[in-house]
């Protein structure tokens, strides 16, 4: 692998987090896995979040919860709408927890 390939590679990495057990990705997102076969959200903040998964749009409300399914999926990309660079992968068998923070 030549230099500037290593470089585009390294640079993809630092905008890509991948989440694992309960150490907190974003400020205030928290990433604990399960061993559901789906994805569950819950949002403890007094705000409704929006979130992008494979180009479709999910909000979870203020003080909400709400679930995604897999279906062929082992992870699974998380954007947060309307927030730049908040775009992490997290094992689709994983419960996200949205704090105070994240607003």
């Amino acid at each position: 692998m030549n230099v500037s390939k290593s470089f585009i590679a390294l640079a993809f990495c630092a905008t890509c987090t991948m989440a694992v057990g309960t150490q907190p990705i974003i400020s205030g997102i928290d990433v604990v896995e399960t061993k559901d076969s789906f994805l569950s959200i819950l949002n403890v903040t007094a705000a409704p979040v929006e979130l992008e998964i494979y180009g479709e749009q999910v909000i979870v409300d203020a003080d909400s919860g709400t679930f995604y399914p897999c279906l062929g999926y082992n992870e699974l990309a998380i954007d947060f709408v309307a927030q730049e660079h908040d775009y992490f992968v997290v094992p689709c068998s994983s419960e996200i927890i949205i704090g105070d923070e994240k607003k």
